[in-house]
């Protein structure tokens, strides 16, 4: 712990003056792959900008499958990382020292695209999972000693024979034993394994361009030749033809067994991902180079290219016609729309419930969003020790449509993550204080995640409902504090608890059209979105509390139209509120635990 607090703090005068705000685009860029590694690997979680890393025990993590399905291969306890991005192109290096995670922005034209990040992020938290540097501290101490016994005896044991013999063979084993915890750790972060052999390739490319060939023994890194022979991975097989859907998740038949298969070949231990320790001489050098843009932007550090097996250059589609264009603005004008609702009609939301507490599937039309709530018990916040932490995470892939990159979050992802934190967490929606279980030391950590599966349109809407249902659904475990000591009962010792919600705000989002003799629409779909002149979007709850009113651009608005769209968006609130409690109830009722 201590270890940790020092590297910390040596870090921050290191890098003084060169570290990437938190709200950077980089920063953020970097931060959302980090944690998705971090998450799908269950190795802890990234802290905040600002607060030390620390170590967790695994009892502190709960979630509605509980701890039990933990990986084997990470140890008992889950650590607190801190993230530093560095400004600095003439670094191509990437690094872990004691919970801190270090990625000079050099790295980023080399690693090209997402998937070669990971790559490299796998390849150095796979050093910190090993725990090579105590391994290197604990087995430096024995070859000293004999070393001091050689001297004894009146052997000479000069330092280059120990480097050569001890300290680069080593280094360059434990870098091998990183290849492979880091493959596996982004390939269960879903990241495609290909890009691992095409950024050694790359690497490789760079270190003859700069130094040109050196001695295998005589390097702590082996050769990016040497791991450019990675065996190529297959492409996939083409998929399976598709199995019939259900319309409940719990309601899904045992899959058939599948035939005995022999088990994947293992990438062999002499090839491998290289952290590249190369220092630039100058910049002109690094502008020289082809993989090194000098924008400032991720759009200038990585190039579009992907693997061409993902599906992630789909075209986009085309923009509307003016023949399209003239016959929806003239029936809009006539209060028609495509899809035979009235103008002031939602389409009627559908919720799915899954087999866990807080997994909750909405539906509007044929948008679609997945919302999923854990709880982990950490440390709280310095400024606020009384109070739990609430953060809310949106994900829009290329799946739920084409006009979203990988890697790269669009404007309209941006502005639905603030919209949805403006809803759920800063409206107070959820007590704060009543996550508080043990004053100054332990406080329970929500997590609401957003998934968009499909996009037809008022993708807010249904991601800010589908987010409500899901904190209305989830349930935390009991906890029995006495005196400094923290009990987490089981859900089949105790019932879970629900959270303690102030109020449930619902969104709704208006769409108004250049002419001004055509009247505002409610939940417009995709199409109407792309064709309107401005949204509104308008937040709150049953009880006629207003939330948030957000509305960026477009057409001027007169104050009778806002209060008419007030009044509108209240009835729906009350709909709404009506239906979300009712779905409620018939779920808790088909459930065979106890539900509070």
């Amino acid at each position: 712990m201590q270890l940790a607090e020092e590297s910390h703090q040596q870090l921050l005068q290191q890098f003084k003056g060169k570290v990437l705000p938190p709200n950077h685009p980089l920063t953020r860029h970097i931060r959302r792959v980090v944690e998705r590694i971090l998450e799908a690997n269950n190795l802890g979680i990234l802290k905040p900008s600002g607060e030390q890393p620390r170590v967790l025990s695994s009892a502190d993590v709960w979630s509605a499958t509980g701890t039990d399905d933990l990986p084997p291969d990470v140890g008992g306890n889950l650590k607190e990382w801190h993230l530093f991005v560095v400004d600095d192109k003439s670094m191509i290096n990437a690094m872990t020292s004691f919970g801190n995670i270090i990625v000079f922005t050099g790295i980023l034209p080399v690693a090209k695209d997402e998937n070669g990040l990971a790559a490299v992020l796998g390849h150095e938290i796979g050093h910190a999972v090993a725990r090579h540097v105590p391994e290197r501290y604990s087995s430096a101490k024995i070859f000293i000693f004999l070393a001091m016994m050689l001297d004894l005896l009146g052997i000479p044991f000069s330092g280059f024979v120990a480097r050569v013999l001890y300290d680069l063979p080593n280094s360059r084993t434990q870098e091998f034993e990183a290849d492979k915890i880091g493959l596996r750790l982004s390939a269960r972060a879903c990241y495609d394994p290909q890009a691992v052999p095409q950024m050694f390739d790359r690497l490789g490319q760079l270190e003859q361009a700069m130094n040109g060939r050196h001695i295998d023994f005589l390097t702590t890194h082996p050769t990016s030749e040497k791991r450019s022979q990675i065996p190529r991975w297959h492409k996939p097989p083409p998929p399976p033809p598709p199995a019939v859907v259900h319309d409940h998740p719990r309601s899904l038949p045992d899959s058939p067994p599948k035939p005995p298969t022999q088990p994947a070949a293992l990438p062999d231990p002499s090839s491998g991902i290289l952290a590249l320790l190369v220092t630039v001489a100058s910049s002109s050098s690094v502008a020289a180079h082809p993989l090194y843009p000098l924008d400032s932007h991720v759009h200038a550090y990585y190039e579009s290219s992907q693997p061409e097996h993902l599906p992630c250059n789909m075209p986009r589609p085309p923009s509307p016609s003016i023949p399209e264009k003239e016959f929806v603005y003239g029936a809009l004008k006539e209060s028609l729309r495509l899809d035979g609702r009235a103008m002031l009609e939602m389409r009627p939301p559908m919720l799915t419930f899954g087999p866990e507490l807080g997994w909750v599937e909405c539906s509007l039309g044929k948008t679609r969003v997945l919302a999923q709530v854990d709880g982990k018990m950490v440390k709280p916040l310095p400024e606020r020790p009384l109070e739990g932490i609430i953060t809310i995470h949106s994900e829009l892939s290329s799946m739920a449509s084409n006009e979203f990159e990988p890697g790269r979050p669009s404007d309209q992802e941006v502005t639905i993550t603030r919209m949805l934190d403006k809803v759920l967490r800063r409206s107070d929606a959820v007590d704060k204080e009543s996550l508080c279980v043990l004053a100054g030391q332990r406080v329970w950590h929500i997590r609401l995640t957003i998934h968009v599966l499909s996009d037809a349109g008022n993708m807010l809407d249904c991601a800010c409902l589908a987010g409500i249902v899901a904190l209305k659904h989830f349930r935390r475990p009991e906890v029995e504090v006495q005196g400094d000591e923290v009990t987490i009962h089981h859900p089949s010792e105790r019932a879970p608890v629900p959270l303690a919600l102030h109020h449930a705000p619902f969104c709704f989002t208006f769409a108004f059209f250049p002419d001004t003799t055509t009247p505002p629409l409610l939940d417009p779909s995709h199409l109407e979105e792309t064709l309107s002149a401005g949204l509104l979007s308008v937040a709150l709850n049953a009880q006629r509390e207003l939330c948030v009113v957000q509305k960026a651009g477009g057409v001027p608005l007169a104050s009778a139209d806002v209060l008419a769209i007030m009044d509108v968006a209240v009835q729906k609130a009350r709909e709404l509120d009506k239906i979300v409690e009712s779905a409620l109830k018939v779920d808790w009722a088909g459930r065979n635990v106890e539900v509070r």
